[in-house]
């Protein structure tokens, strides 16, 4: 199987295996844990080494600023994480969670709505454009959270990975639901 990065085009079946590897071990995940924070990071970096993204991360509403905060990351600094925050409909990722409706920025360099509280980006465009992806997680019809993934532009759609990352985002969901019914029992 190629490595993230390499240009090796895979054969049906090998993209196939990688789309249940990542499912299977995506549902591993967020079913033996009760941290669903620390699950989430451990998703973002699943579907990074499967699918070649370079970042990732969850954002939640504050519960008392009502701001998406990041809680969860993959490919970020920590520090650099806990400082970004959007208000609802603020730039793409607030838009998203705003509306409820997922958006891809195919070309972040030329997407005037993007920006870039994490900062690293206009590193990361010097050495290659970047596709953005946020995806909102909606339970119930209620808007919950928002994901957000960035990949290589060239990368973005091949082999079925977009639908590979709505299954496991579908499985993110899940979670969500499940952890708020155990916190009522």
């Amino acid at each position: 199987m190629a490595t993230p990065g390499t240009s090796t085009k895979m054969t049906a079946e090998q993209a196939e295996a990688r789309k249940l590897a990542t499912i299977l071990e995506v549902g591993q995940t967020l079913a033996g844990t009760f941290k669903l924070k620390d699950a989430m990071s451990r998703v973002l970096e699943t579907l990074g080494r499967h699918h070649n993204a370079l970042r990732g991360v969850v954002m939640l509403p504050d519960q008392d600023t009502k701001e998406l905060r990041v809680v969860a990351s993959h490919g970020l600094d920590e520090d650099v994480a806990r400082r970004a925050r959007y208000r609802a409909g603020e730039g793409i990722t607030g838009s998203v969670f705003q509306t409820g409706k997922p958006v891809v920025v195919p070309q972040v360099s030329r997407e005037p709505l993007f920006l870039d509280r994490l900062g690293v980006r206009k590193k990361t465009l010097k050495q290659q454009e970047l596709t953005f992806i946020c995806i909102p997680i909606l339970v119930n019809r209620k808007r919950r959270a928002a994901i957000e993934r960035e990949r290589p532009s060239c990368s973005i759609l091949r082999n079925g990975s977009s639908a590979t990352r709505l299954k496991s985002m579908r499985l993110i969901a899940t979670a969500f639901v499940n952890q708020e019914s155990i916190k009522r029992v």
